[in-house]
């Protein structure tokens, strides 16, 4: 099963740009594609008792963040071992799993141990990140401020998309450096 991995700041598009290259189709092998996050078990969770990223996106980030956190207190694998059991049962029918929320060390090696394709998407300009203020503050935004910060953080990534242009370049970018790059 091939992997890609999209990083980069919160709202950078990595959600619209997984799901579009995962719903379009023709870019890789249609009929056998899946869409897996990290947050994907917190995601479920939020969604069954109503509280949705469309209608509530601050308190969703907030409350995310923090179930994302006190699992992590637990055991810092919590959430990349979830993710592996839902890999190892989707590689019986995928041929290309997409991942919208990497965010971590752990879960960058995860990748990397896999064999996967790491993109950043890079839309600071777009974005203006405050980096002291919600939800850049967090924790869960680190890598993406260090891929600005720190040359040993930018060189884990594979491909670099900009994400500053809208998602017609991204998608363009897209199929011109990652599906070339991989397939």
């Amino acid at each position: 099963m091939k992997m890609i991995a999209f990083a980069g700041l919160a709202k950078a598009g990595k959600s619209t740009l997984s799901k579009h290259c995962l719903t379009q189709g023709n870019l890789l092998h249609p009929q056998s594609q899946t869409l897996r996050s990290f947050a994907e078990p917190i995601k479920h969770s939020l969604n069954v008792f109503g509280v949705r990223k469309e209608t509530h996106p601050v308190v969703y980030r907030e409350i995310a963040q923090f179930i994302g956190n006190r699992m992590r207190e637990h055991d810092p694998d919590h959430w990349v071992k979830q993710f592996d059991l839902r890999v190892q049962e989707d590689k019986h029918f995928a041929k290309v799993l997409w991942n919208d929320d990497t965010r971590y060390i752990n879960e960058i090696e995860y990748f990397k141990k896999h064999n996967g394709v790491l993109v950043f998407v890079d839309a600071k300009t777009r974005i203006n990140p405050d980096f002291n203020k919600f939800p850049y503050n967090h924790a869960s935004e680190r890598i993406a401020k260090e891929f600005y910060e720190k040359e040993e953080i930018r060189n884990m990534f594979d491909v670099v998309i900009d994400g500053n242009s809208g998602v017609d370049a991204a998608i363009g970018e897209i199929t011109e450096k990652v599906l070339k790059y991989t397939f």
